[in-house]
């Protein structure tokens, strides 16, 4: 009998083993794709996960990596199609410890409130994700001001 919980012990320590490793690649290949991109990261990219949106985006929570640029957020999952968010469309952003009815113990999420819908994520730093977000919102509202 010990012998069986010994197996099935070493069995997912050696499936956990190779979910880490084939997770690190991942990564790295998704970093040294979008750093390859020629695009201008103002933040990021870095490992980050989708909490889901209230339309548009999906309710599927999964993990990837994510970067802003000037004109745009870039989420690109671990597994799936990567998709980008417009800053034009974003409205207000914020952190809230709860995002579509999930909570988890000690993280909050950030929160972007967009045109069509409002799409949650877990970033290392929150507050440096709203003040480059708020700050890139701001100069857009002036720069239409101006062109006015």
């Amino acid at each position: 009998m010990i012998f069986v919980y010994i197996t099935v012990i070493l069995a997912a320590f050696f499936i956990f083993i190779i979910y880490m490793s084939w997770k690190r690649k991942k990564v790295e290949h998704i970093f040294r794709e979008m750093k390859l991109s020629g695009e201008a990261f103002i933040l990021g990219p870095e490992v980050a996960s989708f909490r889901g949106a209230t339309a548009k985006y999906g309710r599927i929570k999964c993990d990837g990596v994510i970067g802003l640029i000037n004109e745009k957020i870039i989420f690109v999952p671990f597994v799936g199609k990567k998709f980008f968010i417009p800053m034009n469309e974003i409205k207000d952003v914020n952190e809230s410890k709860k995002f579509l009815g999930c909570y988890r113990a000690g993280l909050s999420v950030l929160v972007l409130h967009g045109k069509e819908a409002d799409i949650g994520f877990f970033v290392k730093n929150i507050l440096r994700w709203q003040n480059a977000i708020r700050g890139m919102i701001k100069s857009k509202a002036e720069e239409g001001m101006r062109g006015q």
